[in-house]
C-alpha cells in the first residue's frame, strides 16, 4: 500500500502540470496565480516529477501536421478517382439527343373574334358589317432541338371592302432554338461549376487555419505568457527555486531540475513560435489560393449565366468558358449552325430587306435569312397585295411575284457589305384601256453597306439600279440591259445614327433619292422622281426626367413624264416633350406643323396642316384608395379645302377619373369635340366588378350634338375565365355618331372573343 501511495503521489503532480499546459486548448478560463505563489507551488513539487522526458507534455502540445497531411493525401486520392461531372453531363446530353422523338408538340393557342358594326364612320359607307377572325399558333420541336411554329390567320366578312383572307405560315423559331441551345449548355456549364472548386485545397486550408488558430491561442494565452516570464527569471536566477527549509544539496539538485524544465519550456515555446511563423506563411498562401479559386469560380458562374445572341457570340461565349473548363458541352455542330438563321418561313411572310429593294411586302412563298460572318438571304413567292383592303380592288388586281437573292459579308449588327439581285412583276396604279390593272416586270441590282464607326454610331449607305420599261418612249420600251449613264433608273439611300452617352443625346438622319424610272418593291410612286430627307434630335435633361425630341422631314416629288411642270414638296416638322418624375404626373406635349407646296406650270398651291397635342397622366393615392387622372387636349389647324371631313380646324378635350377598390373600380369621363360646323359633348360613367372568374362592366354615355340633339347610349362587357386556359370576352355598345343633317346617328358595335391556350 505504501508503494502504491508513493506512486500515486508522484503521478498526480505530473498530471497537474500537463493539465495546466493543455488548458488553453480546451478553452479553459483558468485564473493566473500571483508570481510568488506560482514559484512556491513549483518549489513544493517533488524533484523527480520535474524531469520531462522526450515525447512528454511539451511535444504533445504541438499540432500533428504530418498526420493531417497524410489524411489529406489519402482523401485527395479518392477525389482524383471521381469522374468529371461535365463528362457525365456530356454523355447524358448525347443520350437525350439520340433518344429524342422526331416530332413533338409543345402547345399553342387559338383565338376567335366576331365583330359587328351597324355603321362605318369612314368615306366608305357600309352598314351591318360582320367580321370573323380566327388566329392561332401551334408549336412543334423536331429532334428535341429545332423549334417550328405554325401560324394561321383567317378572316371572313360580308363587306365589299375587305378581302377574305386565309394565311398559313410555317416558320422556324430562331429565338426558341437559341434559348434551347443556350439553356442546355448553361445547365451543363453550371453543373460543372463544382468541378472548379478544389475541395482538397479547401480542406487543406481549413486544417492549416485551424492548426494556426490553435497554435496562436496557446502562444497568446495569459498562462503561457506568465509561465514563460517565470521560467526565464528562473533560468537567470537559479536561487528562485531554493526552498529555505531544505538542505543546500537538495536545493541545488532541485534548482538544476527546475532550470532543465524551464529551458525545455522555453525551447518548446521558441519552436512553437517558429512553427507558427512557418504555418502562417503557408496558411496565407493557401488563403490567397482559395480566394483566387473562389473568385475564378464566381467569374465562371457569371460568364455561364450570359445570354449569347447569335452563333458568333455563342462561339465566343463557349471559348471563354473553356478557359475555365476545357471540356465543352455536348451540342452537335449541326444544331449550333442553326443559330445563324435569323428567319425562315414558308407561306405568308412579311419581307423587309432594305430601303431600296423590298420593304413592307406581304409574300406568299419562302423566305430565309442567315447571318454569321457571312450573310445570305433568299426570297421567292407571290405578292398577293402590297396594301391591304382599301387601296387594291379585289377584282382589279393582277398577278405579282418577287424573287430575290442577297449575299454579303459581315454581321447585320456591326459592319457588313451586301449585294442584292431581284426580279419580279409589280402592279401599277394606272389602269389599262380595258379597265384591268397594268403591271411591269422589274429587275433590280442593289449594293448596301454599314459601317459601325463607334459602339454608339453607325452609317449606312445603299445604291440601286432597276431595269424596267422606259415610259419616255411610246410605247414603253425595255432595252434589256442596265445603263449606268442614265440616272432616271437609279436610287440612293443614306442613313446615320449616333448616341452621345455624356449628354444623353440621340442624332439621326436620312437622305433618299429615286429616279423617275426607278422601280422596286419598296417604292410606292409611279413615274415620279423623289427626294426625301429627315433629321431627328432627341435630348434628355434633369437626369432623364425631361426628354425633348425634334424632327424635320421633307418629301419632294417631280414627274417629268407629263407635259405640265409638276412638282410637289411636303415638309413635316415635329417637336415633342415628355416629363417623367416619380410620384409626379407624366406630361406630354407635341406640336406637328406640316406644309405642302404643289407647282403645276406657273400655278402654286399651298396646303397647311398643324396639330397640337398635350396629355397628362397621373396615378396616385387619394386617401386609402388608388386613383388615376387622364387629361388629353388636341387641336387641329387646317381649312375645309385640306380635307373631305367636317372635322377640320377642330378642338378635342378629354378627361377621365378612375377609382380603384378591392373588388371593383369606377370611373367618370367627359369629352368635347368642337369645330365651326359641330359641337359634340359626351359624358360617361362606368363600373367594373372584379370576381375570381367573372369580371362584368357596365357604362352609360350621354351624347349631345350642337346642343340640339341629345341621346343616351350604354355599353356592357364581361371577361369570363372558363378554365385556366379558356377565356371569353364579350362586349356590346349602343352608341351614336354625328351624321348628316347635324343629327346623331345610331351606331351599334359588338364583339365576342374566345381564347384558349394548350
Amino acid at each position: 500500500m505504501a508503494s502504491v501511495s508513493a506512486g500515486m503521489a508522484a503521478f498526480i503532480p505530473a498530471i497537474a502540470i500537463t493539465a495546466i499546459f493543455l488548458l488553453p486548448y480546451h478553452g479553459s478560463h483558468a485564473q493566473l496565480l500571483p508570481q510568488s505563489k506560482h514559484i512556491d507551488s513549483i518549489r513544493r513539487l517533488p524533484a523527480d516529477t520535474l524531469i520531462l522526458k522526450k515525447g512528454g507534455t511539451f511535444s504533445s502540445l504541438l499540432p500533428h501536421f504530418d498526420q493531417a497531411d497524410s489524411v489529406l493525401r489519402e482523401k485527395s486520392k479518392a477525389l482524383i478517382k471521381q469522374p468529371n461531372p461535365l463528362s457525365r453531363l456530356k454523355a447524358d446530353s448525347l443520350h437525350k439527343i439520340s433518344k429524342a422523338p422526331l416530332l413533338s408538340f409543345k402547345g399553342g393557342y387559338v383565338n376567335y373574334n366576331f365583330a359587328y358594326r351597324s355603321n362605318i364612320d369612314t368615306p366608305y359607307a357600309e352598314k351591318d358589317i360582320t367580321q370573323h377572325i380566327l388566329t392561332g399558333s401551334l408549336n412543334f420541336v423536331v429532334a428535341n432541338y429545332i423549334p417550328l411554329r405554325v401560324n394561321y390567320w383567317l378572316r371572313r366578312s360580308n363587306s365589299n371592302l375587305f378581302h377574305d383572307i386565309t394565311d398559313v405560315q410555317l416558320a422556324f423559331d430562331p429565338t426558341g432554338l437559341k434559348n434551347t441551345l443556350v439553356g442546355n449548355a448553361r445547365r451543363q456549364w453550371m453543373n460543372a461549376a463544382p468541378g472548379l472548386n478544389d475541395s482538397l485545397l479547401e480542406k487543406l486550408y481549413g486544417l492549416k487555419a485551424e492548426a494556426l488558430k490553435g497554435t496562436l491561442t496557446w502562444l497568446q494565452a495569459p498562462l503561457t505568457a506568465q509561465k514563460l516570464r517565470e521560467y526565464r527569471e528562473l533560468v537567470q536566477i537559479p536561487s528562485l527555486g531554493y526552498d529555505p527549509g531544505l538542505p543546500d544539496s537538495t536545493n541545488r539538485k532541485r534548482a538544476d531540475s527546475l532550470q532543465q524544465q524551464a529551458r525545455q519550456f522555453i525551447d518548446a515555446y521558441n519552436k512553437t513560435k517558429g512553427r507558427y511563423d512557418s504555418l502562417k506563411t503557408v496558411t496565407d498562401s493557401l488563403r490567397d489560393a482559395v480566394k483566387k479559386m473562389r473568385g475564378r469560380l464566381q467569374q465562371y458562374r457569371q460568364l455561364a449565366g450570359a445570354q449569347p445572341g447569335d452563333w458568333l457570340s455563342y462561339k465566343k461565349w463557349t471559348s471563354e468558358l473553356q478557359q475555365y473548363q476545357p471540356s465543352p458541352p455536348a451540342v452537335p455542330d449541326k444544331y449550333k449552325w442553326l443559330m445563324g438563321i435569323r428567319s425562315f418561313s414558308i407561306g405568308r411572310t412579311p419581307v423587309n430587306t432594305s430601303e431600296l429593294t423590298a420593304k413592307n411586302v406581304s409574300l406568299t412563298g419562302i423566305h430565309i435569312e442567315y447571318n454569321t460572318w457571312y450573310y445570305i438571304s433568299l426570297t421567292a413567292g407571290i405578292v398577293d397585295y402590297r396594301f391591304r383592303d382599301f387601296v387594291v380592288n379585289r377584282f382589279g388586281s393582277t398577278p405579282q411575284y418577287l424573287y430575290m437573292a442577297r449575299l454579303g459579308l459581315g454581321r447585320l449588327e456591326k459592319n457588313y457589305f451586301i449585294v442584292s439581285v431581284s426580279r419580279g412583276r409589280k402592279q401599277l396604279y394606272a389602269s389599262s384601256g380595258n379597265g384591268a390593272r397594268s403591271s411591269i416586270t422589274i429587275t433590280g441590282l442593289a449594293v448596301e453597306t454599314k459601317w459601325q464607326v463607334h459602339r454608339t454610331t453607325w452609317f449606312m449607305a445603299e445604291a440601286a439600279q432597276s431595269l424596267s420599261p422606259d415610259y419616255r418612249q411610246s410605247p414603253p420600251e425595255n432595252n434589256g440591259k442596265f445603263s449606268f449613264s442614265d440616272n432616271l433608273n437609279k436610287a440612293l439611300s443614306l442613313q446615320w445614327h449616333t448616341y452621345l452617352p455624356k449628354t444623353h443625346s440621340i442624332l439621326e438622319g436620312m437622305y433618299k433619292y429615286t429616279g423617275a424610272n426607278y422601280q422596286s418593291f419598296s417604292s410606292f410612286q409611279t413615274n415620279a422622281a423623289m427626294k426625301s430627307w429627315y433629321v431627328k434630335w432627341e435630348q434628355s435633361f434633369f437626369n432623364r426626367q425631361l426628354r425633348l425630341t425634334g424632327a424635320l422631314r421633307s418629301n419632294e416629288f417631280t414627274n417629268p413624264y407629263i407635259q405640265q411642270n409638276y412638282k410637289s414638296n411636303s415638309v413635316f416638322k415635329s417637336i415633342n416633350a415628355v416629363f417623367k418624375r416619380r410620384r409626379w404626373p407624366v406630361v406630354t406635349i407635341g406640336y406637328v406643323p406640316m406644309s405642302q407646296l404643289t407647282v403645276i406650270d406657273q400655278q402654286v398651291v399651298e396646303n397647311r396642316f398643324q396639330t397640337i397635342t398635350a396629355s397628362l397622366n397621373h396615378f396616385y393615392r387619394l386617401g386609402t384608395r388608388q386613383t388615376s387622372t387622364t387629361i388629353v387636349y388636341n387641336k387641329f389647324y387646317n381649312n375645309s379645302s385640306d380635307t373631305g371631313f367636317i372635322y377640320f380646324n377642330a378642338l378635342n378635350l378629354f378627361y377621365a377619373q378612375n377609382f380603384l377598390f378591392n373588388h371593383f373600380s369606377a370611373g367618370i369621363a367627359a369629352s368635347r369635340s368642337a369645330s365651326r360646323q359641330y359641337q359634340l359633348n359626351v359624358m360617361e360613367g362606368n363600373v367594373y366588378i372584379n370576381f375570381k372568374r367573372f369580371s362584368p362592366g357596365v357604362g352609360v354615355k350621354v351624347n349631345s350634338l350642337n346642343g340640339q340633339d341629345t341621346k343616351a347610349g350604354a355599353y356592357v362587357n364581361a371577361n369570363m375565365r372558363v378554365s385556366r386556359k379558356d377565356i371569353i370576352y364579350v362586349s356590346y355598345e349602343h352608341g351614336f355618331l354625328p351624321g348628316t343633317g347635324r343629327k346623331l346617328v345610331r351606331n351599334d358595335m359588338g364583339s365576342i372573343q374566345y381564347s384558349r391556350s394548350f
